[in-house]
């Protein structure tokens, strides 16, 4: 989702610097929830005893 906003706001930006289309950059407003990073998964036995 992060990247799909940040992709989209520089798109508007850029529009609104070339004076199309728009004035003013919804997606610059827009609140995103915190990213949260998977904890990694172990598939190996003995990778998993050495931690």
């Amino acid at each position: 989702m992060h990247g799909i906003r940040a992709t989209l706001r520089h798109a508007l930006s850029v529009a609104i610097c070339q004076g199309r289309l728009i004035d003013s950059n919804p997606a610059a407003v827009l609140e995103m929830p915190a990213k949260t990073r998977p904890e990694p998964l172990v598939w190996i036995r003995e990778l998993a005893r050495w931690r």
